[in-house]
């Protein structure tokens, strides 16, 4: 039978999704399941792509998979109320990101010195973004405090924002000087790629938002078209800045931004299809994760890879939350609850993919074996613990002790 596997694909996501909601209380999340599928049914599922097309139309579904979840959670930046929710998402992106990205690339220079010291630097900038997609169980329970939940979203939202910038200028850095040393016009070309991005990001965005507004206070558009049209907002802002030689991740998630800013009050429920589609997207970039990224590599996973993983999610995730909340007020408990849950996802494939592409980057398919097993503990650990979890702390939060 031609195409079983997009049947057996597109089935998965029926019962998953009219399943969706007891399935959130179990340890079987959507990550999970879709990587084992695609773990177990192997590049066979996949056989519907055609070889000559197969690379670049994975390579598209992860990018516009990425594309979406940055507009979209850039578009839900209330600016106007960040200032008073901002104070512990803030510590976390302000001084814990940076202090995973220090620990991480010690941690990577220590266990993996072929890499050179910009090839751990990029380990630990693409493994530094938390994935909020992986841990819903904990942001959507409403017995875990809301200044919690709200602090783990931000976090997730913010930090590919964040992870961005720097991500290429490390990855540029590394292939111009091939893991020996730095060329300054690496520099400057990093930092035009994100102005021009940004501005990119902010004329679609803003522009484009104006233009919605106008025409549904003038009737001339429907409530559910309007949805549809942000998501050709954000591509918009994708393409136009690749095509510029600029950062389309970067463009997307400034004109989320933008855009949000001027229409979110204005609109209703401007960006519910997105954030339905870039779901549904996400759970098929873990079916491919599985086949193609996972299976085929699951034997080149040594010690040294899960050691830096177990590290990455556990200790160096710890420490950052640790120091960046010092000085709250916070007990060990929500410490250690912030500290856990800090799932790794869909922006480490995604920027691993940009690695391999590139191709110039020594130490690719180390690079590539790290994320793999990074993201692949993360989504067993994190999924099968965020709904026990959360209930966990929530009782000991509710008992005071």
């Amino acid at each position: 039978m031609e195409n079983i596997g997009v049947v057996v694909l597109a089935s998965l996501v029926v019962a998953y999704g009219f399943l969706s909601k007891r399935l959130s209380q179990t340890a079987f999340t959507g990550p999970i399941l879709f990587m084992a599928f695609g773990l177990v049914a192997g590049p066979p599922a996949l056989d519907w792509l055609r070889p000559d097309t197969a690379v670049r139309l994975v390579s598209l579904t992860l990018e516009a998979t990425l594309v979406l979840v940055l507009f979209t959670d850039a578009f839900n930046i209330d600016v106007g109320k960040l200032r008073d929710a901002i104070r512990l998402p803030g510590r976390l992106l302000a001084i814990g990101f940076p202090v995973m990205v220090l620990l991480g690339w010690a941690a990577a220079v220590w266990l993996f010195p072929e890499l050179g010291w910009l090839g751990a630097l990029l380990v630990a900038v693409l493994l530094a973004p938390t994935d909020a997609a992986l841990g819903v169980a904990v942001i959507s329970n409403p017995r875990v405090p809301v200044p919690i939940r709200n602090a783990l979203n931000i976090e997730s939202g913010l930090n590919d924002g964040l992870a961005l910038p720097l991500f290429f200028v490390v990855l540029g850095a590394a292939s111009a000087a091939e893991g020996t040393g730095w060329s300054g016009g690496v520099l400057e070309a990093v930092v035009f790629q994100v102005l021009v991005a940004s501005l990119v990001g902010i004329a679609v965005g803003a522009g484009a938002a104006r233009l919605g507004v106008a025409a549904v206070e003038r009737g001339w558009a429907e409530a559910g078209w309007v949805q549809i049209a942000l998501v050709g907002v954000a591509f918009v802002a994708w393409g136009l800045a690749d095509g510029l030689g600029a950062s389309g991740f970067i463009a997307a998630w400034v004109a989320g931004l933008s855009c949000g800013i001027v229409s979110r009050a204005r609109l209703d429920r401007p960006v519910e299809f997105s954030e339905t589609l870039g779901r549904g997207l996400t759970l098929v970039v873990f079916a491919i994760f599985g086949a193609l990224g996972l299976g085929p590599n699951l034997s080149d996973v040594d010690g040294r890879i899960i050691l830096y993983a177990a590290l990455s999610l556990g200790f160096i995730r710890m420490i950052s939350v640790v120091l960046a909340t010092a000085g709250t007020g916070l007990d060990v408990a929500t410490k250690g609850f912030l500290g856990w849950f800090g799932p790794r996802g869909l922006a480490s494939i995604i920027l691993v993919l940009i690695v391999l592409e590139e191709g110039e980057v020594p130490g690719t398919p180390l690079i590539a074996d790290l994320m793999i097993a990074t993201v692949a503990l993360s989504v067993v650990l994190h999924g099968a613990t965020a709904w026990w979890g959360s209930n966990r702390y929530a009782d000991r939060i509710a008992s005071g002790s």
